[in-house]
């Protein structure tokens, strides 16, 4: 069943019905004003939520998906979760009626197997409406949460044999109904988790849906339900045809690599993540055929929604920035993923820990078999700490907290052409910020002694021993 339903999340999704037409002018204006609701819902909840992962560290997205299922507009917060929004969101698309959808109702899911990555990650949504009460888009909002009530503070169990160890999980549970909170499931969804700022981060984010529901009500009232559609169909539609004008300047041919993971958390060593990309005139597949299946792993599984997303991340990167990230970059670019491999694994497998491995391997490996094809752009990323490190204690009144602070450190990047490496994060979390110091010395009893970034800690590169040996 897990496999089918993939299949059938992940399905193309076809235009919205609609008898407007629009200009590119006009679909442009409409496609900001999409740009400028994320902007304002991921900046509300940045401001309103209680944890430092998500007002310090940046870990947030919103994004718009249509009436179909496509992503509209992707584009505020981290990149790994711009690209899952729509997967999550279908689950609850194609179950409507089980789930009395209406206005002003707002959903919760983080389930793995339904369409999400991993527990932490929750996605809040809420549906749009016209005033005819025809169903036009969905707002979302993702954010990383401290904790999911599994067996260990955070949800990242090393030693976890299924997701059920790891945290509650949520298909698609209704939090706010015809605009009334749902007091008895709020209460029960605070209460399954460890932290006391779970409360303001799950309410910061059913605040930031419901406040841009809201703008795109009136966006809607504004312009007409027909032409928002028909500019949504031409943004989609526009993106795929950038996509596909990018890959038909490329070489023909086909480009594989390999890359490795260490071990797995039970020890077996060098789990492989195969890729090879494919360019045929305008079309671009990415086939992680290849990649292991050894059912007796532990701990590097990721859900084959986050492995969309991670595809797609390094996808992107390898192209012209201006290109608007939505839909059209899925329907251009073919990505197969075969079932039961560690990038598409059997039902009920953990998830945690997959979103950085293999999922930070899945973008290197994309980013080394492009390097053949786009030099200019790529740059490989090594993520190489393992699980997220985080510090737990307990205060005078016997409250838990975590400091996940740590969260965004990383190991390397690599220089990209004409340019010495920079940064210490791999593509897919590219915009995470390391919190600042002081706040987390003001939440937490723990002192930074220092926080620095050796330069040169593998060698000086090429590039810096050129210039050496010029001198």
């Amino acid at each position: 069943m897990s496999y089918e339903l993939n299949r059938r999340l992940a399905a193309r999704r076809d235009p919205l019905p609609t008898s407007a037409t629009v200009d590119p002018v006009t679909a442009d204006i409409i496609r900001g004003a999409f740009e400028t609701v994320c902007f304002e819902s991921a900046t509300y909840l940045g401001r309103a939520a209680s944890s430092p992962i998500i007002n310090q560290s940046n870990e947030r997205n919103a994004a718009i998906v249509d009436a179909h299922g496509r992503l509209a507009m992707g584009a505020v917060g981290t990149p790994h979760l711009t690209f899952v929004n729509q997967m999550e969101t279908r689950w609850g698309l194609i179950n409507q009626e089980r789930y009395d959808w209406g206005p002003g109702d707002v959903f919760l899911a983080n389930d793995p197997d339904h369409g999400g990555g991993h527990l932490p990650d929750y996605c809040v949504y809420g549906p749009v409406y016209d005033d005819k009460g025809e169903l036009i888009c969905i707002q979302t909002l993702q954010a990383h949460q401290g904790d999911t009530g599994g067996k260990d503070p955070g949800g990242f169990s090393l030693d976890a044999t299924d997701v059920f160890t790891e945290g509650v999980i949520y298909p698609c549970l209704k939090l706010v109904h015809r605009g009334e909170l749902r007091r008895d499931v709020f209460d029960t969804v605070v209460r399954n988790n460890r932290f006391a700022t779970f409360a303001g981060d799950i309410a910061a984010m059913i605040g930031g849906v419901q406040h841009a529901v809201r703008m795109l009500e009136t966006l809607i009232a504004g312009w007409g339900a027909d032409v928002i559609k028909a500019a949504i169909n031409q943004s989609i539609e526009h993106t795929e045809r950038r996509v596909r004008e990018e890959v038909a300047r490329w070489p023909d041919g086909t480009h594989a690599a390999t890359v490795f993971i260490d071990h797995d958390t039970a020890g077996t060593k060098d789990i492989k993540v195969h890729v090879t990309c494919t360019i045929a005139g305008d079309q671009l597949t990415v086939d992680l055929t290849g990649t292991d299946d050894r059912p007796e792993l532990v701990g590097v599984w990721n859900t084959f929604a986050n492995t969309r997303s991670y595809v797609m991340c390094q996808v992107v990167a390898a192209m012209d920035p201006t290109i608007v990230k939505n839909e059209g970059y899925f329907n251009a670019v073919d990505i197969v993923v075969p079932e039961g491999c560690i990038a598409q694994p059997p039902p009920n497998k953990p998830a945690a820990l997959g979103s950085f491995h293999p999922a930070c391997e899945i973008t290197e490996a994309v980013c080394i078999a492009l390097s053949n094809v786009a030099p200019e752009r790529a740059q490989p990323q090594l993520y190489k700490i393992g699980m997220p490190n985080m510090v737990v204690g307990f205060d005078d009144n016997g409250m838990m907290w975590m400091d996940q602070g740590v969260d965004c450190r990383s190991m390397d990047v690599s220089a990209v052409q004409g340019l010495d490496g920079w940064g210490s994060c791999p593509n897919a979390l590219g915009s995470l910020i390391l919190s600042e110091a002081e706040d987390a010395e003001s939440r937490f009893p723990i002192l930074n002694i220092s926080r620095e970034m050796t330069t040169d800690g593998g060698g000086a590169g090429n590039g810096a021993a050129r210039r050496d040996r010029s001198t």
